[in-house]
């Protein structure tokens, strides 16, 4: 359970996007196609969707449509590879050492 939550928590960090308010379509060139987002838009509503299209005049998710004149801010959430294949590179290296380690006990136990 601990190591489910340890590789679940470095894989993905939430970051903030910052609004280019002169030119809100400037937003366009920091997101991604298939990042996961939550915008909250001037109407008040915060929505979490991923995103399908980078138009010129909005971000397009499978049920959104928001324009950028429209939007307040932008979080969003990015995996990070390096990160979660570091720590699946430690947390394999752990169980292996307390497995030997484990081994190696016994084995000490059965020579006397």
């Amino acid at each position: 359970m601990a190591a489910a939550s340890l590789l679940s928590s470095a894989c993905t960090t939430v970051e903030s996007v910052p609004m280019p308010r002169s030119n809100p379509r400037e937003l366009r060139t920091t997101l991604r196609v298939g990042e996961t987002v939550v915008v909250k838009a001037i109407d008040g509503h915060e929505r979490q969707f991923r995103i399908l299209a980078l138009e010129d005049d909005a971000i397009v998710g499978r049920h959104e449509r928001i324009s950028y004149e429209d939007i307040i801010w932008v979080n969003t959430r990015r995996t990070d590879y390096k990160g979660t294949g570091m720590t699946i590179l430690l947390a394999t290296a752990f169980v292996v050492v307390f497995v030997a380690a484990k081994v190696l006990e016994a084995e000490a136990e059965d020579q006397y």
